[in-house]
């Protein structure tokens, strides 16, 4: 599944994670294509959609649907990062990948 997929998927309340073998091409290399201010903004945009709909009684409710949504979401982004990072052999290209990631923090 595709991150855009899973972030869809996290926004209707699944928390959805999974670890799938890197293809022969990697994921990424548009990613060092596509400016890092339009990829944050994107990325803003969708954890916007979904903060909006955290209410405070959300937050403070034990079991919450909403906020294990986000969460996940979190844990979602943390895992691409380190997933497109750690999966390219060639050095000098795992230093693109990780300057990029800096880039759109």
């Amino acid at each position: 599944r595709s991150c855009l997929r899973n972030a869809i998927e996290l926004q209707r309340g699944k928390m959805v994670v999974e670890v799938v073998p890197a293809p022969a091409t990697p994921l990424y290399q548009p990613l060092l294509h596509i400016d890092a201010e339009t990829i944050a903004l994107h990325l803003t945009r969708l954890d916007y959609v979904m903060f909006q709909g955290i209410l405070l009684r959300d937050l403070l409710a034990a079991e919450n649907t909403k906020r294990v949504a986000f969460i996940g979401r979190s844990t979602l982004i943390t895992y691409w990062v380190a997933h497109d990072v750690v999966s390219e052999p060639d050095l000098t290209l795992r230093a693109r990948v990780f300057r990029k990631f800096i880039e759109i923090a």
